[in-house]
């Protein structure tokens, strides 16, 4: 199993089918996938369409090559799960007919998607089911890909045999390009969308659908470019009470703090430093939480030097019970901010940043928020 510098391929041991997995589709589907695990708190949303590609059977094996995916977005009327009602179903089919009508195209379905926030990986019932109506015979595909909220995710084809999909995946894999041997993520045309020869147009890909209308309150983050910042009123913070022993406590450890930033400075970045210049400041993230109407717009400093020299990173919430991890990229990183919804009055956060496999470099804060006034008469 070897990837090329533009496809993945997977070809379990003894199989007559072997797929060529286009890094394009795993970028943009992994972030597709990603947005809306993160938009439900513990459980995550699931996404799920058609993939799009070619199918050659002509030296007696079955070689499918996906090139694109068409997103089918739904409301969730039945929970976080990809659930499709009769409108959603029928603009599915609908989709996935037009694919097959198209006139001089050679992309057409061969499979089906989704992602999987329940347990184990599989197909379910309900996909099956959706399958059998829907995708033509001769699609022999079908993609499930688990997102997991501090590690990567995994994903696994499962293959139509006589007719009948297999209950388990022969091979599951890492669907991230880095791990796949695709390198860095680029960018690849697909003429298909636009062919002038086609006599109608090609399905134009859906919108991933906003956080379950069903869901309460949630604690969807999304990873944003930071616009310039307006005047905005400082969290509510409490300052806490306690025995006059621990202010000279608390100044110790703030000397103590800054004798160990100092340290980890002169170590990290290897030249002598001043305190007064570079000790804190060398390593400090900048991480501040300021209100945005019903939200928390949590930010850092992207020009501070960890956050530059660093390929990944980390920011963890608690707020109240919950707690969730999201992870960042060196993009994500430089973009400088997320939204947050918080739950509860008062929500911790730790942005981690890893400039070196073995140095982690991080910032707490604690942020206040005001719960809204009960409405009159209520």
């Amino acid at each position: 199993m070897v990837a090329s510098s533009t496809h993945y391929l997977w070809q379990p041991a003894g199989s007559r089918v072997t797929i060529h997995l286009s890094f394009d589709v795993v970028d943009r589907l992994l972030v597709d996938v990603t947005r809306a695990f993160s938009a439900v708190p513990r459980r995550g949303a699931e996404v799920g369409g058609l993939l799009l590609g070619t199918i050659d059977r002509s030296t007696g094996t079955t070689e499918v090559t996906i090139e694109d995916f068409e997103p089918v977005p739904i409301v969730y009327e039945k929970g976080p799960s990809y659930l499709l009602n009769e409108e959603e179903e029928a603009r599915l089919g609908e989709a996935a007919s037009q694919w097959s009508s198209l006139s001089g195209q050679t992309v057409r379905v061969v499979g089906y998607f989704r992602s999987h926030t329940r347990e184990g990986l599989g197909l379910s019932g309900e996909d099956l089911a959706l399958i059998d109506r829907h995708i033509p015979g001769d699609a022999p595909v079908a993609l499930v890909i688990k997102p997991f909220a501090t590690r990567i995710p995994t994903a696994g084809f499962f293959l139509r045999e006589d007719g009948q999909f297999q209950s388990e995946s022969p091979l599951e894999f890492p669907f991230r390009r880095k791990e796949l041997g695709g390198g860095q993520a680029g960018r690849v045309d697909r003429p298909w969308r636009t062919n002038p020869g086609a006599e109608q147009e090609a399905p134009a890909s859906a919108v991933i659908a906003t956080p379950p209308a069903w869901a309460p309150p949630t604690a969807a983050v999304a990873v944003e470019r930071p616009a310039p910042l307006t005047a905005l009123e400082a969290p509510n913070r409490r300052r806490p009470q306690g025995p006059w022993l621990w202010v000279p406590l608390s100044l110790l450890f703030l000397l103590v703090g800054v004798f160990i930033g100092i340290q980890v400075a002169v170590t990290f970045y290897g030249a002598p430093v001043k305190p007064a210049e570079s000790g804190l400041q060398a390593i400090a993230l900048g991480l501040a939480a300021d209100p945005s109407g019903r939200n928390l717009h949590v930010r850092w400093n992207r020009e501070s030097r960890p956050i530059l020299e660093a390929s990944r990173g980390a920011l963890i919430i608690h707020d109240g019970t919950f707690s969730k991890t999201v992870e960042l990229d060196a993009g994500q990183l430089q973009n400088g901010s997320v939204i947050y919804r918080p739950l509860s009055e008062q929500i911790r956060f730790r942005l981690e940043v890893y400039p070196r496999d073995s140095l982690t470099i991080s910032e707490v804060i604690e942020a206040r928020v005001a719960q809204p006034a009960p409405e009159a008469g209520r």
